[in-house]
This record gives structure tokens, C-alpha cells and sequence, in this order.
């Protein structure tokens, strides 16, 4: 067969051997698709002379697997297909099986064989309902994708309720948004010793894709890098469960986002015994985003950039049974949260730069016989968004400094009216909460946040009735609002307090308020390594409060300046000085011994200074 101009695929063919001339396309029937596959390898064809086993395969459209994934209205459907497309009553024969070389299906099992592709957008295999077991196969899929948010060209894409085992399963994906897995709708997914690798696009590669899809070709610089790829991506109220896996990446490792509701967080990663690796310059290794958690138990994860992301609402996290956590620059970072809980328990953290880092946000942390080593000695940061938003080139920072809010106490935790979800929460805790319980720190606590105006990502969305919506526990559901996951972006700006407790901890270091700057004024594209890079200084609190509890044998060793507004020493805790020297101690200026008790005001903390002998 030789196809000089547009030829017309009616039905499908089987050919041994196909001519595409320079000006030759291929194309199928309206409301159908065609897939090429050669030698059970599925292409995109380009001119050229192609031999062997050849199959022009027809078929038909089908409905977007991942809930809110399908077209807007008037939008044509999206070109899904898959080697194996497998539905809730079964196989179904609108699967590009030529694709699928060397294994077999029986009944709801898949064993062996090796699915292989190059051309673009093309799903190894797309789980749509049902009960599936995956076993022994091979997945090497080397083309780009459209659009991973949707599951498109993703090696295995999970969507509807289905249900799927895999087990001793290989994917080598390489290409521009090309992930191994993605799950939506209510899909659970179970994935047991088996090796997951992604490889994004080159620099050149990218460039070709940005000219045709301008921004979807790689991640924006508000994370602090780029990237291509995800390995697993999970979308809507779906999980995955990984156990004893090898997760390879060179961009990103995995990425989450869900669907918005009232209600508690989910687990939508669980990754047990795994080894989480991200080989390139750049990337981040987990995200989870509004009411999501992933769990890392007795798991390895390293990251060039951010080891862990967290946004929006009451997206949290745990490391626990001996996990390490590694990020090239900052171990945890925070984006618009309002109150999710991250637990680090008998795990370690290990950062080129800060542990901990919170951006005009109030999550909740506890750390319990935990390992933390920041490569800067900071524990935890806290300062104003560096965030440029969505659409923005640049952002200018460190541009506000605080001004006394006469209604903020910074002495004890402060509760406001928020929005969550879109649901009202009349009294909801403003503040970033620590509890450090049963461990040794060598690191500094610095609460640098002013009451700067928060960037705002997204406009506010007009809601349907004009009115608030209602909800909040016993409630109903939102009528509208601002978009998933944006609310808190784009409510009133409050300000923060510290509030920190340290629970039977040996610590030595500053907690103070700070003045918290950046090494440059404006940060860009250009320059993108430097979001997130602050540096503090401490300075007396303006309502950046610092509240700190010691209790339970707690022995607080001080270094250099430490502002606070509130502290509580309980009998058997202390606070002491490295070098044996006393403590000097005042509150609103006035000296007061530093002896177990109540304080608020003005503190300040510092080693007494000895009057130095003359020298002769």
C-alpha cells in the first residue's frame, strides 16, 4: 500500500508492507480513530517504507475514563485508545490488540507479553470498571502526551470504579507528559513488585512541543525547577497502594489533585518498602493538594528540589516506620494550607537547605522520635508567599514589612472565620502548630511571616446565586465558589503565629521572629532556583507571634537571639546556655529570672554576657 496524499481508512487492514510518501496521511472515517502498529509495535507513521506485520486498526471514540475529564460542551472527545481497554463486563473489542505481543487474557486475569508504543497519545492499557489482576507485563511507551491531567498516552490509566492488581509489572515510559500511571474517578489500585521508570522530553524535544502547545510541554517555575513527567499521577476520589516498588523519574514522581468536599483527607499514595527516586536536575518527589495525604511507611524518597509539596485546604501527609526522606533543597514545603496535619514519626529528613517551610500558611506538623538535618541548621521557615501564581512571569518579594495589627494576639492561638472548600468555618485555628516530641534537634525555628497581602492565583469565581455558599458540617454542598483547591487563596489574609511545642526534646538552637528575606528582589524564570532561598534575621515579634511550650523534661539550649511573645516552662524543663553560662532573660524590657512559668510580652533570650577581664 502507498499513500502519497490523504488516504482514507475505512475498516481495519492487514498489510505487509506500507509506502507513506512526503505529502502521504492516513486518516480514518469521522467519529473514528487509527492506530498503525508494525511489527506489534504501535507508531505515529512518517514518511518512510515500513515492512513486516502491518495493522490499520479502526476505532471508535470512547468516553473519558477519569470523572471531570470529559469535554466541555462543544468540544470534540478526546482521541483515547489503548492496547488493552478493559472494561467492567470485560476485554473489550475496541482494543488495539495488535498492540499487545506475547501474553494472555483469561477472564479477568492478564498475564505476560509486552505492549509497546512510540506514537503520541497512545494508553497502554485503560482500566474503565471492573476487577482486573495485571501480571508480568512489560510496558514501553515512548510517546508524548497532550495532556496527563486527562490520562492521555499514560501507560496504564485507571479510571470509573475499577479495581486493579498488578504485580511484577515493568513500565518504561519516555516522553513529554507521558506518565506510567494515572487514576481517577473512585479507581483503586493496588501495585506490588514492580519497577515504574519515566523519562521526560530533552531540552530540544520540549521546545518542539511548547511551539505547538505553548505551557504544556513542562511544569512552571513556582515549584522551583521543571519537569516533564509524572510517575504517578492520582486524580479525583481514586488511590493507589504501593508495596515493595522501584519508582524512577527524572522530573517528577508522583502528583495528586482530588475533587473537593467536606470531610477528611484520604489517602490517595500509600507507598510501603518502596524506593522513590528522582534522577534528573530537577523535581519534586510527592504533591498532595486539598483533601489529600500520602503515606511513605519504611519508604526511601529522594528529590533534587522539594522532597514533599503540600497545597490548599487540608492536604497533609506521614513518614513513618523508618522512611528517609531526602530533598536537594527543602524537605517539605507549604502552599495555602489551612490546618493539614503532616506526621514524621521514627523517620528521617534530610535537606540540602530548610526541613520545613511554610508560605503564608497554617499547617499542623508532628515530628515524634524523628531524625532532622537541614543543610542550613533551619528546622522550620516561615515567611510571606514567593508564589508569582498562575500566568505570571515574575513576582516581587520581601516588598511589605509588618505593620501591628491591634486585633492579632500573638500570645495564644488565634481562631477566624475561613473558608474551606467553599464551606465557612466560623471558627477555624490561623496558626502554624509544632509538636516536636521525644527527639534531639540541632536547628532553628524562625516565624518571618508579615501581614503581607497573599498573591492570588485565580480570580474569584463568581458563585451561581451571588450569595455564600452554604455548608460546613450538617451542611450542603456548595453551589460554586472559587475554583478546586483555590478558595484559600483568595480569602481574607490573616495574620500567623508560631505555635510550638516541644515535648521531652533536646534542643539546641534559635526560635524567634525574624525579618525573612530573599537574596534577590524579583524572582522569574530566569532566576527560579531562588524561590523558596529566605534568610532570616531575628527580630522582636510584630505579629509574627512565637509561642513556645517546654514540657517533659525538655532542655532547650539557646544560640544567639531568641524573640518570643508567649512561653511556658513547665518544672522539669530548662532552658540553658551551650557554654554554661546564665541565661538573660527579659520581657518587655524588664529582666525576670528564666525559671519555669508563665511569660507573655515582649521576650527576648540570650546568653548573659560576661564582662570581659582587661588585658595587659
Amino acid at each position: 500500500m502507498q499513500v502519497n496524499d490523504i488516504c482514507l481508512v475505512n475498516e481495519s487492514i492487514s498489510l505487509e508492507k506500507l509506502i507513506v510518501g512526503p505529502n502521504g496521511r492516513l486518516s480514518a472515517p469521522e467519529g473514528k480513530l487509527l492506530t498503525v502498529v508494525v511489527g506489534g509495535v504501535e507508531i505515529d507513521p512518517a514518511p518512510g517504507e515500513y515492512t513486516g506485520d502491518i495493522r490499520l486498526v479502526i476505532t471508535d471514540y470512547i468516553d473519558a475514563p477519569i470523572e471531570g475529564m470529559h469535554a466541555r460542551p462543544g468540544d470534540p472527545p478526546e482521541p483515547y485508545r489503548a492496547a488493552l481497554l478493559l472494561e467492567k463486563d470485560g476485554p473489550s473489542e475496541n482494543s488495539v490488540s495488535a498492540a499487545y505481543a506475547g501474553g494472555t487474557i483469561e477472564g479477568s486475569t492478564v498475564s505476560g507479553g509486552t505492549i509497546a508504543s512510540t506514537g503520541e497519545c497512545f494508553n497502554s492499557m485503560i482500566v474503565s470498571g471492573g476487577k482486573y489482576e495485571i501480571r508480568d507485563l512489560t510496558i514501553k511507551n515512548c510517546g508524548h502526551s497532550t495532556d496527563d491531567g486527562k490520562g492521555l498516552g499514560a501507560g496504564i490509566l485507571a479510571g470509573g470504579d475499577s479495581e486493579t492488581l498488578l504485580e511484577n509489572v515493568t513500565i518504561s515510559n519516555r516522553g513529554i507528559r507521558n506518565d506510567a500511571i494515572v487514576t481517577g474517578g473512585t479507581a483503586k489500585m493496588t501495585i506490588r513488585n514492580s519497577t515504574l521508570t519515566c523519562v521526560g522530553g530533552t531540552p530540544e524535544q520540549i521546545q518542539a512541543v511548547h511551539k505547538i502547545r505553548p505551557g504544556k510541554a513542562c511544569m512552571t517555575y513556582v515549584s522551583g525547577g521543571w519537569g516533564t513527567t509524572r510517575a504517578v499521577n492520582v486524580q479525583n476520589d481514586s488511590s493507589v497502594y504501593l508495596e515493595n516498588c522501584t519508582v524512577r523519574s527524572d522530573s517528577w514522581a508522583d502528583g495528586i489533585s482530588s475533587k473537593k468536599e467536606w470531610g477528611p483527607v484520604k489517602t490517595r499514595i500509600y507507598a510501603r518498602d518502596c524506593d522513590v527516586e528522582l534522577n534528573g536536575r530537577h523535581g519534586y518527589g510527592s504533591y498532595a493538594i486539598g483533601d489529600c495525604t500520602n503515606i511513605f511507611d519504611h519508604t526511601r524518597m529522594a528529590a533534587p528540589d522539594v522532597a514533599y509539596k503540600v497545597a490548599n485546604e487540608l492536604a497533609g501527609g506521614e513518614f513513618i516506620n523508618g522512611s528517609e526522606i531526602i530533598g536537594g533543597r527543602f524537605g517539605v514545603m507549604w502552599q495555602s494550607n489551612q490546618g493539614g496535619r503532616l506526621i514524621v514519626k521514627d523517620s528521617v529528613i534530610r535537606s540540602g537547605r530548610s526541613t520545613f517551610i511554610a508560605r503564608s500558611c497554617f499547617p499542623n506538623i508532628y515530628c515524634e522520635n524523628a531524625t532532622l538535618e537541614p543543610g542550613n541548621r533551619c528546622v522550620l521557615q516561615m515567611f510571606d508567599s514567593d508564589d508569582p501564581g498562575f500566568g505570571k512571569s515574575e513576582v516581587e518579594v520581601d516588598t511589605e514589612v509588618a505593620v501591628k495589627d491591634p486585633g492579632h494576639d500573638v500570645t495564644k492561638p488565634q481562631y477566624h472565620p475561613v473558608s474551606i472548600w467553599g464551606f465557612e468555618q466560623p471558627e477555624w485555628c490561623t496558626d502554624l502548630q509544632a509538636t516536636f516530641k521525644n527527639m534531639t534537634i540541632i536547628g532553628d525555628f524562625y516565624n518571618g511571616i508579615t501581614n503581607a497581602k497573599k498573591p492570588m492565583m485565580m480570580p474569584p469565581m463568581p458563585k451561581p446565586d451571588g450569595g455564600k455558599p452554604a455548608g460546613g458540617p450538617g451542611g450542603d454542598k456548595p453551589a460554586g465558589g472559587p475554583p478546586a483547591g483555590m478558595p484559600g487563596m483568595n480569602q481574607k489574609n490573616y495574620p500567623i503565629n508560631l505555635v510550638l511545642t516541644l515535648d521531652n526534646v533536646k534542643l539546641e538552637g534559635v526560635i524567634s521572629a525574624s525579618r525573612a528575606q530573599h537574596a534577590v528582589k524579583t524572582i522569574s524564570g530566569s532566576n527560579r532556583k531562588e524561590i523558596y532561598q529566605v534568610y532570616d534575621t531575628p527580630r522582636p515579634v510584630v505579629n509574627n507571634g512565637v509561642i513556645v511550650t517546654l514540657k517533659n523534661g525538655t532542655e532547650w539550649t539557646i544560640i544567639g537571639h531568641n524573640y518570643l511573645s508567649a512561653l511556658h516552662i513547665d518544672e522539669t524543663s530548662v532552658i540553658k546556655t551551650p557554654d554554661g553560662c546564665d541565661v538573660e532573660m527579659t520581657v518587655d524590657g524588664v529582666e525576670v529570672p528564666c525559671v519555669p512559668g508563665d511569660y507573655t510580652g515582649d521576650i527576648f533570650i540570650k546568653a548573659k554576657q560576661l564582662p570581659t577581664p582587661a588585658m595587659f
